[in-house]
């Protein structure tokens, strides 16, 4: 019985393929994500009038745009 998720010591084993989301993988995924937010929020700025960057700063766009 030792496929049915249990190792030979009697604790558990996660089935094949299983991903723990706490695995260091999860962080670039993170930072990927984070640095295409980032490259999302300049490139907003950059298009947007200087009048309109005056009532939105970075953080509330970043916020806006993670939405």
């Amino acid at each position: 019985m030792a496929g049915a998720g249990l190792d030979l010591s009697g604790g558990f084993r996660p089935p094949a393929g299983f991903h723990d989301g706490r695995e260091p993988g999860d962080q670039s995924d993170c930072e990927r994500e984070q640095r295409a937010l980032d490259l999302e929020v300049q490139r907003v700025m950059e298009s947007t009038g200087d009048a309109q960057l005056a009532k939105m700063d970075r953080e509330e766009l970043t916020s806006l745009l993670a939405r």
